[in-house]
């Protein structure tokens, strides 16, 4: 420590610390902590996904000299906002250090409404996990201390604040992470005001109780780490995939391995101390700085007091709130400017960036070719710039119930007989579980979350929608004869019959198989697979379970009636001789199916007919067994298991490792490889 406090340069300093890391006499005793200052503009709320995130500690800060509930217009703009806005004024601040503390600062000069404090509120605990201790905490700062008109009665002000809080959120679910009593009070334009000392306090007190404070991190990841902050320090943005191969061979024995790379991107992503996309066209960037997104976002989403003189920039600005488009070069034209023109370096790479994070959406039509790429597209839809108001009477022309939804989806030259009842059923199990999933979420955050074992029914009623006459009628799911003749539903609005066989394919999935998870055998009357038997297509787990309940014999007498030659049965009996005997029979049946080309679980219920083994044993492939966890917290189950855990879980496994690398859904040939 007394070299490093010397005068070094940032070089010397970097070689001192990777001696020491390499001697193992690195601690890091001092972490530096990201204060984000989020943009608190409607136009960047889809960025923030980006940034808030559980390892964080927030502050929302909002201006004291309002009431909460006085009066606003023009905030008709708010998520999910009906009726009159009301006053308050937002701000938040989120931390973050080396171990994972973020704090982040979200805040607005003017006056916002209550509804905005519970809009940064549910999204904050929207985008983080929370636990059992009330993190992540949001911690409530009221500004403009310094106004005249209370300077004598600010206790009394703080009070009724806290109090005007209170009523705000005594039903809400998060309350246990909300901290406004005592409410700091502070007078930002004074930056000796004693409360901005009890604010920064407060967050390094709230930092070091962070359940993810002080974890460790791979020593090993030390000198790349350095080496992208002292590039990001000196300005450098963004580089290439290439250039941090580059400086990650400069550590000498602390090379990271291809993997160990992988695993540094990845967690340094979630740390928030740079951005990297690890999927298709996006891998070849790192963002060493993140907020350098915000950045690029700026130079399209801007307001207009912001935007530079001259006709081709209104001409831009004219477009985009009229249509919600802009054109390609009109992007590259904004780039051109001195603040923004750093980004042309990397144009193409940024349109994919925007495109991914849905910032600029790629407008396609039944005339275009669908497998387009991204470079080959000359204009823009960008949402967040869309101000036009529907006008088109088109819910009211079909729906005027104020608490109905209709859903239509349209195949394209199909009838009803031809849609196909497992892909029907599962689209409805999917919205069904997504809606009862968001409903649950939200009624948590509006009253005290129910006890573990009260079973919330589902909040609403699924119905089926005909057209009847002039209008629409809806009949509830459950009045739908399944007799396996004509069903019809009479509208007793309209004594009219309707034919509704074919809306049972929505739930059509629970009638073709009868077996059930921890059910050993299939019920009297199942009826196989039924239509999956031809629409699905065996999965390694599916094989492995097979695999499973099949001797050797039968192993091999199948997998010769697939093709396989006795010289490859030989070869996999000699490479699998010191493994279990399960791992041998999945790749003898593994590899034969993949060499078959189109193999359904049909083609699999014909061989197993012919060997004599019953149908139903493909229904306990699907069988997956519920385990009882209602003893353990749900912050317990959703924590990341340590390498001490993993290593103590290892002696446990015994040889069944690569029946647990497929259950848990490992690439099978990533599993070859290990």
């Amino acid at each position: 420590m007394k070299e490093i406090t010397t005068n070094k340069s940032p070089g010397k300093i970097h070689e001192l610390i990777v001696k020491a890391v390499q001697e193992g006499k690195y601690k890091q005793k001092i972490l530096p902590i990201d204060i984000w200052d989020l943009g608190g503009q409607k136009d960047y709320y889809m960025t923030h996904q980006l940034f808030i995130t559980s390892r964080g500690i927030f502050v929302l800060m909002f201006n004291g000299s309002v009431g909460l509930h006085q009066h606003m217009p023009g905030l008709n703009f708010l998520p999910g906002h009906f009726g009159k806005p009301t006053v308050a004024g937002t701000v938040i601040t989120p931390t973050k250090s080396y171990q994972d503390s973020f704090i982040f600062v979200i805040g607005f000069e003017m006056a916002v409404s209550n509804f905005y404090l519970l809009h940064w509120v549910n999204s904050i605990l929207t985008y983080c996990k929370r636990t059992d201790d009330g993190f992540p905490k949001i911690i409530f700062v009221a500004t403009h201390k310094d106004e005249r008109w209370f300077q004598w009665t600010q206790e009394a002000r703080r009070k009724h604040l806290e109090n005007e809080l209170q009523l705000l959120f005594e039903t809400h679910g998060g309350l246990k992470h909300l901290e406004f009593k005592p409410l700091i009070f502070v007078d930002a334009t004074n930056p000796y005001d004693s409360e901005i000392a009890s604010l920064r306090k407060r967050i390094m007190q709230r930092a070091t109780e962070h359940p993810r404070w002080g974890e460790a991190m791979p020593k090993r990841w030390i000198p790349l780490e350095l080496q992208s902050a002292k590039n990001s320090s000196e300005g450098t943005n963004i580089i290439s995939y290439d250039q941090l191969l580059v400086l990650n061979t400069n550590n000498e024995s602390m090379i990271l391995s291809e993997r160990q790379l992988a695993a540094f991107l990845k967690v340094q992503h979630s740390l928030g101390k740079l951005l990297y996309f690890d999927v298709e066209n996006l891998r070849d960037f790192i963002f060493l700085s993140p907020v350098y997104l915000i950045e690029v976002l700026r130079s399209i989403v801007t307001e207009k007091q912001f935007l530079p003189k001259g006709e081709m920039y209104s001409k831009i600005l004219k477009n985009l709130q009229e249509t919600g488009m802009i054109e390609r070069n009109d992007i590259y034209y904004l780039w051109q400017q001195d603040n923004f023109k750093h980004i042309l370096s990397y144009k193409e790479y940024m349109i994919q960036i925007l495109v991914h994070l849905d910032v600029l959406i790629a407008p396609k039509t039944s005339f275009e070719n669908l497998n387009c790429s991204i470079q080959d597209i000359s204009h823009f839809l960008v949402p967040c710039r869309i101000t036009k108001e529907n006008d088109t009477m088109f819910l009211k022309r079909f729906r005027q119930s104020n608490n109905s939804i209709v859903i239509a989806y349209t195949f394209i030259e199909k009838t009803k007989e031809d849609i196909i009842p497992t892909l029907a059923s599962s689209l409805q199990e999917s919205l069904t579980a997504t809606i009862v999933g968001i409903s649950t979420f939200y009624s948590k955050l509006s009253e005290d979350v129910p006890s573990k074992n009260e079973k919330s029914a589902i909040p609403f009623n699924i119905e089926f929608g005909v057209f009847c006459e002039s209008d629409m009628c809806f009949f509830n799911h459950n009045e739908m004869s399944l007799s396996t003749g004509e069903p019809i539903w009479i509208c007793k609005k309209h004594k009219q019959r309707h034919k509704i066989k074919n809306l049972s394919a929505w739930f059509s999935e629970k009638e073709t198989h009868e077996f059930e998870p921890n059910i050993d055998v299939c019920k009297s009357f199942c009826k196989g697979l039924g239509r999956l038997k031809m629409e699905r297509y065996p999965l390694p787990h599916h094989v492995r379970r097979l695999a499973a309940q099949l001797s050797i014999d039968e192993c091999r007498e199948i997998a010769t009636m697939l093709g396989s030659t006795p010289q490859e049965w030989d070869d996999l009996v000699y490479e699998f001789q010191r493994q279990p005997a399960n791992d041998l029979k999945l790749m003898a049946l593994w590899s034969c199916i993949m060499k078959s080309g189109n193999f359904s679980f049909g083609s699999l219920q014909n061989i197993l007919e012919k060997k004599g083994r019953s149908a139903h044993l493909l229904c306990e492939l699907f069988r997956d067994v519920k385990i009882d966890v209602s003893d353990m917290s749900e912050d317990t189950l959703n924590k990341i298991p340590s390498v001490d855990a993993l290593h103590e879980l290892s002696n446990h496994i015994g040889n069944i490792n690569m029946q647990l690398a497929i259950e848990l859904e490992v690439d099978l040939s990533y599993i070859q490889q290990i």
